[in-house]
Formats: structure tokens, sequence, C-alpha cells
């Protein structure tokens, strides 16, 4: 992060950081030997892993904003954002898709609901960057 970023870059770059962190030690925690069903632990752990992602943004933005005063949304803003927005609809829509083939090869519902769950994850990391990107170089 750049310290003359403005508050909305700054919480970009948190929210993109947090995702990567928690997804990636999410995706690096996981068993994927298991061959049934969804096992039982799933579900407390996933729900702990959204827990930490809202903590560890709450408390990144907290930190931003006692550097930052938040600034009101322009029109740039929201291009930038609607921008980003497309984007991610196309890689989530193309990753669901494969989600989809990729469920009638395999049988594995543990590994259908990480895979949705991995493109979802890439989804959102990747219209953070954009826009960070597009608040870089000019929009």
């Amino acid at each position: 992060m750049v310290m003359g970023s403005t508050f909305k870059e700054k919480s970009l770059w948190i929210q993109l950081i947090t995702l990567s962190l928690v997804f990636g030690g999410y995706f690096l925690s996981l068993d994927y030997t298991i061959t049934a069903s969804l096992p039982s632990n799933l579900i407390p752990h996933f729900i702990w892993l959204i827990v930490v992602l809202v903590v560890l943004n709450i408390l990144g933005h907290v930190v931003a904003a006692a550097f930052n005063k938040p600034e009101n949304e322009d029109e740039r803003d929201r291009l930038i954002e609607l921008k980003a927005t497309r984007i991610k609809a196309m890689l989530l829509a193309a990753g669901m898709l494969m989600a989809i083939l990729a469920s009638l090869k395999l049988q594995n519902v543990f590994l259908i609901v990480n895979l949705l769950i991995l493109f979802l994850a890439i989804s959102e990391v990747s219209e953070k960057a954009v826009q960070i990107f597009y608040y870089r170089n000019g929009m």
C-alpha cells in the first residue's frame, strides 16, 4: 500500500489481502483425500473462516480510517466498480460452468463444494485487484 493513497484504495488493499490470506489458508489446510460426502466439521470450519475474514476486515478498516478520512463516492468510483464487477461476474460464471462440468465427472461432493468456493474466492480477489489497477493507472 502506498501511504499517499485514498481511503478507498486502502480499503481495497485490505480486502484483497484479507481475502487472499483467509481463503489461501483455508485451501492450504484442507484434507483433499476425503472421498466421501462432506465432513461433519466443514460447516463450523467455514463459519470460523468467515468470522476471521470479517474481524480482519474490520480491524484493517479501523486502522485505515485512523489515517485517512473516507471520501464521498463519485462517478469515477462507480465506473471503476462497475467495470471490475463485470470482470468478476464473467470469472464467476466461467468458474461455475467449470464446476458444473467437473461435477459430471467427479462424484466427490467435497471437491465440488470446494471448487465452487475456490471460484468464488478467485472472482472476489480478481475484482479487488482490478479496482486497484484502475485506481493506480487512472480511469
